[in-house]
């Protein structure tokens, strides 16, 4: 089963470089075009839009969705990763303040969703995917962290063999309005 898992558009905090996590972020403008871009360019014959039931998710997948004049569905598994006290905040105010690069690494840090219940999430949505679309033609409309991880989850045959142990592990970061094919099967 192959999934198009599409990037939200831009928000404006895209554009100031703080971390969104789990807080409803609106599109901007750019990002409601990037969308709308993505769905009249479209030539995959999907059945359905899935999407995370985060707000700049959510807009993403409703412009697709009427685009495309196809039914959407929300799943809350493929929400973005909790950061916790990071969310709101400047990459650039993380490292100064913190002194950490990079969040999406930590992984005992308070409030920031552990990277082992993370990938459990995105399992369990994975399997109730191909349990209950196993049929569907699926665009996935997510976010940054859910698409690296599904992105490294499904590159290896055996998805629990998988260590994410530095960042380099991680494929590179998807822009927003873009769109990565994973293969569950």
């Amino acid at each position: 089963m192959k999934i198009h898992l599409l990037r939200h558009g831009q928000t404006d905090w895209n554009l100031e470089g703080r971390v969104q996590g789990q807080k409803d972020v609106p599109l901007n403008q750019t990002g409601k075009q990037q969308i709308v871009r993505f769905s009249t360019r479209v030539e995959y014959p999907y059945s359905m839009v899935i999407t995370s039931p985060l707000r700049r998710a959510v807009q993403s997948a409703e412009l697709c969705s009427v685009w495309l004049g196809l039914p959407l569905v929300k799943e809350s598994p493929f929400a973005e990763r909790a950061f916790g006290i990071f969310e709101g905040l400047r990459r650039d105010e993380v490292y100064k303040q913190f002194q950490i690069a990079d969040i999406e690494m930590l992984d005992k840090f308070p409030g920031i969703e552990r990277m082992s219940s993370f990938r459990e999430r995105l399992e369990a949505g994975l399997r109730r995917l191909t349990k209950q679309y196993s049929e569907e033609r699926i665009l996935l409309v997510t976010h940054g962290s859910v698409i690296r991880l599904l992105t490294m989850m499904t590159r290896t045959t055996s998805t629990k063999s998988t260590q994410i142990t530095r960042i380099d592990d991680f494929p590179q970061i998807v822009a927003n309005g873009s769109v990565v094919e994973i293969d569950i099967s």
